[in-house]
């Protein structure tokens, strides 16, 4: 084993510990080969939860039912220019309220739910399979 492969498995052990889900990710949604949720601690001992969300599948973030679809580049509007990023269209409901709205993100936009802020850290095309959305909450 090389110290590359070292490496990689160490990640992939941090990525794998799984803890207790904080407070804004439902207690009763089930982990499956669609859904993952990789927990890993920050310096000021605070849980940074990332959710990965896999394409025709959905999470639950801030009581809001998430789902992800349409993974695909879409041309966007940038300071009079137009530019061509990948995106992924969501579903979202409100399960308190019942208000249902979609939004269509790429990395870097960040999706407000209640009084949580999530960064869109990554989309994943899937290569021919199925593709993937990650948040990553902002904490204040």
């Amino acid at each position: 084993m090389n110290a590359l492969d070292h490496a990689r498995t160490d990640t992939e052990i941090r990525q794998m510990r799984l803890t207790p889900p904080p407070k804004f990710i439902s207690q009763n949604f089930s982990l499956d080969s669609r859904i993952q949720v990789m927990l890993m601690g920050t310096r000021e001992k605070k849980l940074q939860s990332i959710l990965i969300i896999k394409e025709t599948a959905q999470g639950e973030l801030s009581r809001h039912r998430v789902g992800v679809g349409n993974i695909w580049v879409r041309d966007f509007e940038v300071d009079g220019d137009t530019i061509s990023l990948i995106s992924a269209f969501l579903g979202i409901l409100n399960l308190d309220s019942g208000v249902e709205w979609q939004e269509i993100v790429h990395a870097g936009s960040v999706v407000v739910l209640g009084n949580d802020h999530y960064e869109i850290t990554a989309i994943d095309t899937g290569d021919g399979e199925t593709g993937s959305v990650t948040f990553n909450p902002l904490i204040p």
